[in-house]
């Protein structure tokens, strides 16, 4: 934004005029932090001059102690400190409840940040300019040279240099925090993943990508539908389990979850496909659609239609009469599938008959872990249908 490029731009003028009232929040800041001190420690200033580039607070030097006047070298830059520690402390309580900050609160923090490292040299440079010989870095020397002789002021000179230096360093460490996870939204931690890091580490959504909340609003709707014409819906599970001989822990499966439109009174036909869902090994949920030519996606009709066959089969073997009124149907079909998804239901009181060749597919919401929300995620030990 302050490049020769930019001159006549906004947000160039606008840095700039961030960056002159950012010079008075510092200045004010560091000056306040050490008079304030003074009043704690009940050395109350005789004096308190105010000029355009540094402030000057006067009081008895002759009769202080030690442990004040390091203070004092140190105390001004320590309030900055600690006003650019709170300044990211909130920042950080926002991200964290993703409430989004402005461009412009990102720079203004930035801008400060900066003066604040640039502290002591403004200081120094203030107290230069005016040849003040009792500015905060020449207090230590004037005390060692004057109150204590023997020691000379060439320590204090060496005291001051090692306390401004650590205050610096650890500005610097703050800043950089916040550059890396703060600074407008953590923007230099993602551009720095989005280098370095696998492909593997994003969340890249699919094309044809679901939630897990919208396959289970699927479902419950499948559960009560009915045409004018009668006809209801059926789901069909099919799981492709991928195991290794030499890794016997190894298993990766993928789920098919097929919703056809069905009409009972028609019972031994299948049905005509309405969508279909592939829950692939990795969490993703994708809605495939049939191509022209699609192999697999005839072998796994022909598989969906045995199963419709060995149904019918089971259905005959145990007496249930496929011609009942619908009321009767319609009570069958929700009951299943509320008992069969009781994960997506959240109710197994109406029961019903489980229409597949498995017990419950509440085993299908343990392996596949959804990675685009928290929502339970279906699995289907071997294939079945729901009715």
């Amino acid at each position: 934004d302050i490049s020769s490029n930019r001159f006549g731009t906004l947000e160039f003028w606008t840095l700039i005029l961030l960056f002159f009232l950012g010079f008075y929040l510092r200045m004010f800041v560091h000056f306040m932090g050490e008079y304030y001190f003074l009043v704690s420690m009940n050395r109350h200033p005789y004096e308190f001059i105010c000029y355009p580039w540094t402030c000057y607070i006067r009081y008895n030097q002759g009769e202080s102690v030690l442990g004040v006047e390091i203070a004092m070298t140190l105390v001004g830059q320590l309030w900055n400190f600690l006003g650019f520690a709170a300044g990211c402390f909130v920042f950080a309580i926002l991200q964290l409840i993703q409430i989004p900050i402005s461009d412009f609160m990102s720079r203004i923090m930035l801008v400060y940040g900066i003066l604040c490292i640039l502290d002591p040299v403004f200081i120094l440079i203030g107290d230069i300019v005016v040849l003040y010989k009792y500015g905060d870095y020449f207090k230590l020397f004037y005390y060692f040279q004057y109150v204590e002789p023997d020691v000379g002021g060439g320590a204090g000179a060496m005291l001051t240099l090692l306390l401004v230096t650590v205050g610096t360093i650890s500005m610097i460490a703050l800043l950089a925090f916040y550059l890396m996870f703060l600074h407008m939204g953590g923007r230099t931690l993602d551009i720095y993943n989005r280098t370095h890091q696998d492909e593997s580490s994003f969340f890249l959504p699919h094309d044809m990508e679901i939630s897990t909340a919208t396959l289970r609003y699927l479902l419950l709707k499948a559960r009560t539908f009915r045409s004018f014409e009668g006809n209801l819906r059926r789901i069909y599970v099919t799981s492709y389990i991928e195991r290794d001989h030499q890794f016997m822990d190894f298993e990766r499966r993928s789920t098919h979850i097929a919703l056809f439109t069905w009409n009972p009174l028609n019972p031994k036909r299948v049905g005509d496909i309405y969508r279909q869902f592939l829950w692939r090994p990795d969490g993703s949920i994708l809605e495939v659609f049939k191509e022209a030519s699609d192999d697999q996606f005839d072998v796994l009709m022909r598989h969906v239609k045995a199963m419709h066959q060995e149904q019918q089969f089971h259905d005959e073997e145990e007496g249930i009469d496929d011609d009942d009124d619908d009321g009767d149907d319609d009570d069958v079909v929700a009951g299943s599938v509320r008992d069969g998804i009781s994960l997506l239901a959240d109710n197994k009181e109406d029961g019903g008959s489980f229409l597949g060749r498995h017990d419950n597919l509440d085993s299908d919401f343990k392996f596949h872990k959804p990675r685009n929300d928290g929502a339970s995620s279906i699995h289907d030990e071997k294939s079945g249908l729901l009715s």
